[in-house]
């Protein structure tokens, strides 16, 4: 409910400002609420760490990991809206794993990833 009320100002302040108000600002006036209306975005932007860790994909040989890829949850989470869904989820994704402690790539894999409820 928080958040709604904070989007809610927020929504109602950027429609004052395409309503006019922005129009007779001098321009470091302009500059100064537009980065004001940015951070405000930044500070009620959804932060899926919160909750959920990241995954983790490891390919392990015995008992050596090979190679991994660190994978944000909120690129696979599955969401009823098209905007809420990751840009991975539910989609073929290529992801090149690389060696621990190193840069180089270890493996290519081409997964199927998805985090949700199936209906």
């Amino acid at each position: 409910k928080l958040r709604m009320f904070h989007i809610n100002n927020l929504i109602d302040e950027i429609k004052g400002m395409l309503d006019g108000k922005l129009m007779y600002m001098s321009r470091p006036e302009k500059v100064k609420r537009l980065n004001s209306v940015m951070e405000k975005m930044d500070d009620i932007c959804f932060q899926p760490q919160l909750g959920i860790p990241d995954v983790f994909i490891w390919m392990i040989s015995g008992t050596r990991r090979i190679a991994y890829h660190r994978i944000p949850i909120n690129q696979i989470m599955y969401s009823k809206s098209k905007y809420g869904r990751g840009k991975h989820c539910g989609s073929t994704g290529s992801f090149f794993l690389k060696k621990p402690r190193s840069e180089d790539i270890g493996a290519h894999l081409t997964l199927n990833l998805w985090f949700g409820k199936f209906e």
